[in-house]
Order: structure tokens, then C-alpha cells, then sequence
């Protein structure tokens, strides 16, 4: 009911040619002040909405849309790249890319795989600066949301071209990223530009959310548990202490050492242009695309709880309280429910239920995270696994309505080393913080 009557007028604003938005007659042609209104990253976001709205309805005017928009595109690139307007859209492509490569799944149209191979070649090669620059090891280099963004783009483009080397390419970004730039929350030093490790450089809220949304990506395409662990560390521990729990109030960014939340200068790489309210919780706090982009955490994180597996199978990729119904084998309706009150505690409960009640044969496939060194999975009370960590379990068998399976994580509690040999304490998914006693005071 909130949001339909915005998707009403987004599915309204389309024009003939495909065009949609503002409708502006585009003053820069007439050789007037440049209008940003026609840019094509602000889409790219609308277009992920149209998703998430097609995903929750079947409305079939959001494939229409987007078959004539992305016709617009493919017809208006050439003379209009997606860096005439802004530098955005470039950094960002991977956003308009990956709904490419969702519209093909649904429709099968040609011209689409011709848009993606386009949109890349536009877009800013990400591939190319994780394997063959020095742009990582540099100050500023880039902005954090760039970053953020536009690491899943070699992944989305490897579904159209399966090389090896974007994978490898994203796999050595995140490396160096977490060499160079790496916060143990799972962030990395990002006030606007890109900006090392030490533990008061602040990381952006923006920038925890789209890097979520990255591995999700990710994780999604090539069922690879580093990056489903890698979310989680940033689910469990950045999201939630940047955000206060009504969804209210924000910080803009947040520090891994932040022992006072005031208004005041901070070493951050533009610090000047934020009014020194960068680290505040509030509304406007710092840039205000934080207060926008901050809600599409937590649903994004829930929609990818669950996958669909090879074989008819299922897979329970992050371990949260879900339910899940869906088909498997060869058809069956199964309903799965997940009781856990994981990452605080190690046991993770699932109960099968099974449609009219009958047997049915499927691959359960369960993500065991790196950290953990004897899992142990257990089928009505007696054990049929003891996995190892950072693998995907697979129990391919004929499974009965009632079927309880058990996981068990055990946790202990570690240190790693980060920035000039300082020390943080993790205990599985979780690191953990000094606790203060703390002095609020609204303004």
C-alpha cells in the first residue's frame, strides 16, 4: 500500500520511445545548463525497486517496462554513454547490468545478452583495476560506494561470459581490500574516498548496504561461502550499530574504534563538507542518501536467506528465524521452517514439511562458514555429518514431513590482527566490542 503509488507513476512515466522518469525535453541539446535529471544511474535504482515490486506481485507491466526501456537503451548508448551525464552511472553499472541479465531470465530476448555486452563495455572495468592497477593501494582512488557497488560487476558479467578471470579479479579486489583498507566489521576505510585501515577512518552506511547487496549478488551466482560469510560478518555487525532500532536515526559513517558520537572534525577524507556531523545519529546527518538507502538491508538480506539448488534441490545459503516454501524434486511443495536464534547461538533448527504428507527426495544443501571447525549435522536426533568449515553440505535423501534436522555451528572465540597489529575478538560471525557506559544527549 506505501509504495504502489510510486511504482504507479514510475510505470506511468515511461514514454513511447522506452524513456522514463521526470519528463524534462532535455535543455543541454538545446545548449542550456546541463539537467542531471536524465542520467542514467537514478533508473538503475527505480529498476531495482521494479524487481523487488515484480518479485512480491507477478505484475507483468514491470517486464513490459523494462523490455522497452532497456530497447531505449540499447538504441541510445551509443550516442549518449552512461558517463554523459555523471561519472555514476559508470561506477554503478552493474546495478542496470544484473536486471539485464533478471529480464532475460524471464523473457529469453537476444537483444538483451547485445545491451549487456554494452553496458560493460561502458562501465567502468573493474576487472582490470583489481588485477592490473594500483588503484586499491592508493588514498581517494575511488569513492566507497563506487566500490561498494561496482565490485559484483565482473561476477554479473561472468553469467554472460564465464571466465575465470572476473572471478579471480573480485576474489583478489576483496583480498587487497581487506589487506590495505580491511575493518574488522567487515567494512573497509571509505569517508567518500577509499581510506586505509586505521581504525577512526570512518566506513559509509551507504556503502555497508550496497557492499551486501554485492555479496548477495555474488553469493547468488556462484553459490561461493566466503561471500555468504562475508555478508553475514557485515549483516550481524555493521548494519545494526549504525542504525538505531526504530530506523529513525542514522549515522553517516560509522569508526570500529568510535568512543564518542559527536558533533565535532574528524580525520575523514572530506570532512569539511559534512557540517562535522558526519558520525551523529539523526536524520540528516551527514549527506542524506544514507537515510534513503539505509531500509534496503535487512529485506534484501531476507529474500536471500534461501536458494534454489541444482538437482531440484534447496539451499540454506544465511542462517536466520524463516520460513520457506517452495517446489523440489520433481515438484513436490515442501514447506521449510528455520527456529534459530543464530549468530547468538550456535544450533540452528529446521523442520520439513511436506505437501499431502509424502516422501520426497531432494539435495539439502547447508553453508558451513569458514570459522567453524566441527560442525555437526543431526537427522531426528542422530548425527549424518560432521562437515567442514567453509564448504557447502549437501544431504541428497528422501526426506518425510516431520523431518527436524539439526545444525550445529560450535563458536569459539578468537582474535585476528588489523591495522599496526591492533587486535579484535570474534567469536564466530560475531566481533565483539568493549562495553561503555554511554551518555545521550539530543540536540
Amino acid at each position: 500500500a506505501k509504495v504502489q503509488p510510486w511504482v504507479e507513476w514510475a510505470l506511468q512515466s515511461q514514454r513511447e520511445d522506452g524513456y522514463f522518469g521526470p519528463a524534462q525535453d532535455y535543455p543541454y541539446e538545446a545548449g542550456l545548463q546541463r539537467d542531471n535529471s536524465a542520467d542514467w544511474w537514478p533508473r538503475m535504482v527505480v529498476l531495482k525497486i521494479l524487481q523487488q515490486y515484480y518479485s512480491a506481485t507477478g505484475d507483468r507491466r514491470v517486464v513490459d517496462f523494462m523490455t522497452r526501456y532497456f530497447r531505449y537503451q540499447l538504441k541510445t548508448l551509443p550516442e549518449k554513454p552512461l558517463g554523459h551525464w555523471t561519472f555514476w552511472a559508470r561506477y554503478r553499472v552493474c546495478d542496470n547490468l544484473q536486471a539485464v541479465y533478471w529480464l532475460y531470465n524471464l523473457t529469453g530476448d537476444g537483444f538483451l545478452l547485445e545491451l549487456g555486452d554494452l553496458l560493460h563495455s561502458q562501465g567502468h572495468d573493474f576487472t582490470r583495476m583489481f588485477l592490473r592497477s594500483d588503484d586499491l593501494k592508493r588514498f581517494g582512488s575511488i569513492h566507497c560506494v563506487n566500490l561498494a557497488q561496482g565490485l559484483k560487476e565482473p561476477v554479473i558479467y561472468y553469467q554472460q561470459h564465464p571466465d575465470r578471470e572476473y572471478i579471480d579479479a573480485v576474489k583478489k579486489g576483496l583480498s587487497d581490500i581487506r589487506l590495505l583498507h580491511g575493518q574488522p566489521q567487515g567494512m573497509f576505510g571509505g569517508d567518500e574516498g577509499l581510506h586505509g585501515n586505521n581504525p577512526t577512518q570512518g566506513s559509509e552506511l551507504c556503502s555497508a548496504v550496497e557492499l551486501m547487496y554485492s555479496l548477495e549478488k555474488m553469493t547468488e551466482i556462484t553459490g561461493d561461502v566466503a561471500f555468504a560469510d562475508h555478508l553475514e560478518r557485515i549483516a550481524f555487525n555493521a548494519l545494526p550499530t549504525q542504525v538505531t532500532d526504530d530506523f529513525m536515526h542514522k549515522q553517516y559513517f560509522q569508526q570500529p574504534n568510535q568512543v564518542m558520537a559527536t558533533r565535532h572534525t574528524h580525520n575523514f577524507y572530506e570532512d569539511a563538507n559534512h557540517a562535522r556531523t558526519d558520525i551523529v545519529f539523526g536524520t540528516l546527518s551527514g549527506y542524506p542518501c544514507c537515510f534513503s538507502n539505509m531500509h534496503q538491508g535487512w529485506p534484501k538480506f531476507t529474500q536471500n536467506l534461501w536458494y534454489a539448488a541444482p538437482g531440484g534441490g534447496v539451499a540454506a545459503m544465511l542462517y536466520s528465524p524463516s520460513e520457506v516454501s517452495l517446489k523440489v524434486g520433481g515438484g513436490h511443495a515442501v514447506t521449510i521452517g528455520e527456529d534459530t536464534a543464530y549468530p547468538m547461538e550456535d544450533e540452528i533448527r529446521f523442520t520439513i514439511r511436506m505437501s499431502g504428507k509424502k516422501a520426497c527426495k531432494f539435495p539439502f544443501h547447508l553453508r558451513i562458514p569458514a570459522w567453524c571447525r566441527n560442525a555437526e549435522v543431526c537427522l531426528n536426533g542422530t548425527v549424518i555429518g560432521n562437515p567442514r568449515g567453509g564448504s557447502m553440505a549437501v544431504f541428497d535423501r528422501e526426506w518425510r514431513d516431520g523431518d527436524r534436522l539439526v545444525l550445529r555451528l560450535p563458536m569459539e572465540v578468537t582474535t585476528s590482527r588489523w591495522y599496526e597489529n591492533s587486535v579484535a575478538v570474534e567469536r564466530g560471525p560475531l566481533v565483539y566490542a568493549l562495553a561503555m557506559r554511554e551518555t545521550w544527549e539530543k540536540k
